[in-house]
């Protein structure tokens, strides 16, 4: 059961991530798609950057 809970909550946030970036795309569609492909649920913005999320990944 407690599987299956933090699945469905990982399967949200994911759906709501790609939602958002949907989003941008709508509002700005002259972005870069090369750029916007670099977007990853596993990044975050470190220095500017985007870094992985992940321990010892690139």
């Amino acid at each position: 059961m407690n599987e299956a809970l933090k699945q469905s909550m990982a399967d949200k946030y994911v759906d709501g991530f790609w939602s958002s970036i949907e989003q941008v795309k709508a509002l700005f569609p002259d972005l870069d798609s090369e750029i916007m492909a670099q977007i990853d649920v596993l990044k975050k913005v470190e220095d500017g950057k985007l870094v992985s999320r992940l321990p010892g990944a690139n």
